[in-house]
């Protein structure tokens, strides 16, 4: 008896690339995410610090120079996480083939 149905079915080898592409879409989305978040907040952080005016006028450009530094440092840190976890995922990978 052919337990394996009949080649069109949508078993686990059919659903695995489809996974991969979901996880990949994802993984880009994160990346193209984190790099525009941090990109955006050091064009904010540059217009916020004028080269000509005094270092801090009040507490709220201190507040908003803190603010985007914040949030470059989560992005950062969030993008370190991504390939970090993608390098763990192919290594694992790769042992799995390997055996």
């Amino acid at each position: 008896m052919n337990k394996g149905g009949g080649g069109g079915g949508s078993g686990p080898t059919q659903q695995r690339p489809l996974l991969q592409l979901k996880s990949r879409r994802t993984l880009m989305q994160r990346v193209e995410t984190d790099i525009a978040n941090i990109v955006d907040n050091f064009s904010q952080l540059v217009n916020v610090a004028r080269a000509n005016d005094p270092p801090v006028r009040n507490t709220q450009e201190t507040f908003m120079m803190e603010m985007r530094a914040s949030r470059m440092v989560q992005a950062a840190d969030s993008l370190l996480k991504l390939v970090s976890e993608v390098t763990t995922n192919s290594n694992f990978l790769w042992i799995c083939i390997s055996q």
